[in-house]
């Protein structure tokens, strides 16, 4: 009796329990659904502004303990959660209060936060706001629904400003003089933030009727990756500024003159290693002198750099490129930067304008006389010797954008035979650019390009090698529907390059076009008597991608054989035609062990100009971020009929068998003090002849809250069996084209250190080494390459057809005989540099700068890492210390 009755107490009390606990989950679903903020409550929300008179000025030190804090003006609505719960309450409620006088605008953030013991202080680098809790502002300052500036503060004090486009696009390198504070109260459980932004920094209408402002505030807690709006903007949202909020009672606003300088003054000592010939083992001492200086023109801007010097950017990454295509690198140089989501005007990886093209390396290379000692003096850069730039937007919906920039004749010392000369490898170059585009609501932009490089070339082997003038033109439009919904997207582009008929051979031969390939001679084939070639690009693309879980996307693009944009743009291939489908499924709500997931379809199909496949990709992608924070992206394509026209140099297609692409990148959780991630990236024949593989673990670590560590190691092992090595011509008079199977190994090791003393005063360290080694085996040459049997698309050289004798490889066959040298490669380089940054008055700052770099390439096969390790520490360096000093003022 008495062991029944227990257990039936228990069983009873199991019950009970258990009703309780789903009569809570029920009542918690059924609370949180009441309690989620309407859609129309929580978007396009309003706030007003108050102005302020007299000396009621704060002192900024994120206080927010002044009258006009506690009594004056209104507090907004408490923000609302857009991640990882849209609309949804939060335990952490953030509010803000905004006023302006003549001027400044202020802005006062209080953040509350549940666990104000789990606060990410890190203080972090300038313009990084990656680490850190985190609160920013932005203004449509025009309310034409096409940019904004925004204004970032993380709980550490770091400042970060930035450009932010109605898709998204983010340009960080857009600077502005501002004042920021942080304080964190333990006691009231929150942070506060406090912000003077001065109106010289912005660009706005002075005269407007309305007084409305486009209003963006944001708060980001790091711990939960949780992010809460002022006014919400859905993740599913249908343009990023279009859906900013309003700040209204903008009125009788300041009329700044907005007229900035900044002078630099520069020292620089460089020892280069000792080398072969006249030039090497120099230590050159210099120093130099520029200035940038900002105007503000009502709606626009003139910037405007005099002998500029970027000595203080980090240094290129290293890279092994064997492939026929240029390598793109990514600017740094703060000039070209600002600004540059106005005169962007890109075509997938291309683009009309790319800002390395002024003041990149010499164009022309003095060439070697056979059997006469040769010594070239090392020219890196072209002296760039001004550049102005007008950017700016209007309340009509107008921007414009134009940039003009003049790089020097440059020249190169020359040896031979112990007789100096200068030899041009520059000429004096003009680059011009300009950009307009006109929106009308938000909902239609039409849009046009314009860019010429024109070079003045007195010499007549420049005249042959270079092209004398180039000009590229563009138009684009969008149009959206159904409150933006559903969209039709355009661009269409025209370009000419002109010269002497030996400058456009070049042309018509160089890796874009290779008009002498054998498959082109029926609509193509170089023409030696053109002075110019001309050509024109573009796609039509219609979609769905707004606020919805489905979206899809078709594209039609073509690049005809004769464009060209690269004298001050990038233009990867032309010959192209190309259609693209794309549907993807976005979940941004979290479900079971999901945050959000991404999934994509994608279905491309290309051609050439000779109605030829080239190519057919089905590929597979997903993005997911778990409720952990972890998150693993995955891309999985799947390629056929490919038809590569560029891998032999101008010579016959060859044929690719089918092949996988895989790409895995995994990380952990981004608001840890350790973050670790792993990135695979690999390409399968289906024959099994060709792969490649690349694995990258990366750890970043968070000490305390001012250091900050990043290492990263990429590890490439490739095989291909078809690796072009180069090309003969026989006594025929015929090409041969000579290929390998390739072993190829990399290994890079990437490593910054960042340590942050104070918001304004900072560390950094780059260290990058790098080792590429090859060997080469089972040489062949070119057969039928299109065909679809492997084995018949070359010639493989038996043991009687090739031999290695005074290190070349010597061929005899069908009554040819040549030679080649060894292709075999080891690569090994070290670039690393080490910044010390103050900011010792609001946007003015002091560079000591060491850079340190070493490279050579060996025409040797060296397995072993550890091998080509102590080569590459055992080289001769060049090493360059600086210190720079500019100062800003405005007026």
């Amino acid at each position: 009796m008495c062991d029944g009755g227990i257990k039936n107490t228990t069983i009873f009390a199991c019950m009970k329990h258990l009703i309780v606990v789903v009569l809570t989950g029920f009542c918690s679903c059924i609370f949180a659904q009441e309690t989620a903020i309407p859609f129309d409550k929580a978007y396009k929300r309003t706030y007003h502004i108050t102005k302020i008179t007299g000396n009621e000025r704060p002192v900024i030190d994120g206080k927010l303990d002044e009258r006009i804090w506690t009594e004056q003006g209104v507090w907004t609505e408490d923000f609302v959660q857009v991640m990882p719960n849209e609309r949804m309450p939060t335990n952490s409620p953030t509010k803000a209060k905004l006023f302006y006088d003549e001027k400044y605008i202020y802005v006062g953030i209080i953040a509350k936060d549940a666990f104000p013991d789990k606060i990410i202080r890190f203080i972090g680098n300038r313009d990084d706001n990656s680490i850190g809790d985190l609160v920013s502002v932005a203004f449509d300052t025009y309310h034409n629904y096409w940019a904004a500036p925004e204004f970032n503060i993380n709980a550490g004090g770091n400042k970060t400003d930035l450009v932010v486009t109605d898709k998204l696009a983010i340009n960080l390198n857009w600077n502005a003089v501002w004042e920021g504070r942080t304080y964190v109260n333990m006691q009231d459980s929150c942070w506060t933030i406090e912000m003077r932004i001065p109106f010289s920094q912005l660009r706005y209408n002075k005269e407007t009727s309305d007084g409305v402002w486009g209003l963006h505030i944001r708060r980001v807690i790091r711990r939960n990756s949780e992010v809460q709006n002022w006014s919400m903007i859905p993740i599913k949202n249908n343009g990023h500024v279009f859906s900013f909020g309003e700040m209204h009672d903008m009125t009788d606003l300041p009329r700044p003159r907005s007229i900035e300088f900044l002078p630099y003054t520069m020292g620089k000592l460089q020892h280069r290693p000792a080398q072969e010939g006249p030039y090497g083992g120099r230590t050159r001492r210099n120093g130099n002198a520029g200035l940038d200086a900002k105007i503000g023109l009502s709606d626009f801007t003139i910037d405007v750099t005099v002998n500029p010097d970027y000595g203080q950017v980090e240094q290129d990454p290293s890279v092994m490129n064997l492939t026929a295509y240029e390598t793109y690198f990514d600017e740094k140089r703060p000039f070209f930067l600002e600004g540059k989501h106005i005169l962007d005007f890109s075509y997938g990886n291309d683009m009309m304008f790319y800002t390395r093209r002024i003041g990149s390396a010499p164009s022309y290379q003095p060439t070697e006389l056979e059997g006469i000692p040769f010594y070239v003096e090392q020219r890196n850069v072209v002296p760039i010797i001004g550049a102005l730039k007008l950017t700016g937007s209007n309340n009509r919906g107008l921007t414009l954008g134009v940039l003009q920039s003049v790089t020097a004749r440059t020249s190169a010392k020359v040896t031979r035979y112990d007789e100096e000369n200068r030899v041009t490898v520059e000429p004096l170059t003009n680059y011009t650019v300009a950009r307009i585009q006109k929106n009308w609501k938000g909902n239609t932009y039409l849009g046009g390009m314009f860019t010429s490089t024109n070079r003045l070339m007195d010499e007549p082997f420049l005249k042959d090698y270079l092209v004398a003038n180039a000009i590229a033109a563009g138009i684009d439009f969008t149009q959206y529907f159904k409150n933006r919904l559903y969209y039709i997207d355009f661009k269409g582009i025209l370009s000419t390059v002109g010269g002497s008929e030996a400058a456009i051979v070049r042309r018509q031969r160089d890796p874009v076009h290779f008009y002498q390939r054998a498959s082109a001679q029926d609509y193509l084939g170089v023409d030696l008597t053109r002075q110019s070639l001309s050509g024109s690009g573009g796609y039509l693309k219609i979609g769905r991608k707004g606020n919805a879980k489905w979206t899809f996307a078709e594209t039609f693009a073509w690049l005809s054989p004769g464009i060209d944009l690269n004298d001050v743009g990038y233009l990867r291939e032309a010959d192209i035609l190309n259609n693209d489908t794309e549907i993807t499924f976005r979940q941004t709500n979290p479900w079971k062990f999901f945050r959000s997931n991404t999934l994509t379809f994608n279905q491309v199909n290309k051609w050439n100009f000779g109605r030829q496949v080239c190519e057919n990709i089905l590929s597979f992608g997903s993005r997911t971020m778990f409720t952990n924070l972890f998150q693993v992206q995955l891309s999985e394509k799947y390629t056929r009929n490919r038809l590569d026209t560029r891998v032999l140099r101008g010579g016959p297609d060859l044929r690719i068998d089918p092949y996988f692409s895989t790409n895995i990148t995994a990380n952990t959780s981004k608001a840890k003090r350790v973050m670790g991630s792993l990135q695979y990236i690999g390409e399968h024949n289906t024959n099994g002849h060709s792969a490649f593989n690349s694995l990258t673990p990366s750890l970043t670590f968070r000490v305390g809250n001012h250091l900050h560590l990043t290492g990263s190691f990429n590890y490439q092992w490739n095989a291909n069996a078809l690796q072009y090595i180069g090309q003969v011509v026989v006594a025929s008079g015929n090409v041969h084209y000579l290929m390998g199977a390739m072993e190829q190994k990399t290994y890079g090791i990437t490593l910054r250190v960042q340590a942050n003393i104070t918001p304004d005063i900072s560390i950094q360290f780059y260290g990058a080494p790098f080792t590429s080694t090859a060997s080469y085996s089972d040489f062949k040459r070119d057969a039928t390459t299109a065909s679809h049997q492997y084995s018949q698309r070359f010639h493989q050289f038996t043991p009687n057809e090739i031999v290695w004798t005074d290190n070349r490889y010597h061929v005899s066959e069908n009554g040819d005989a040549y030679s080649f040298t060894s292709p075999d490669f080891s690569f090994n380089e070290f670039r690393s540099n080490l910044v010390f940054r103050w900011e010792y008055l609001p946007g003015s700052t002091l560079y000591f700068v060491w850079e340190h770099s070493r490279s050579n390439r060996d025409s040797r096969y060296v397995s072993d890492w550890t091998d080509n390790l102590g080569t590459m520490f055992g080289l001769p360096s060049t090493n360059t210390l600086m210190i720079k000093v500019n100062y800003w003022f405005g007026i």
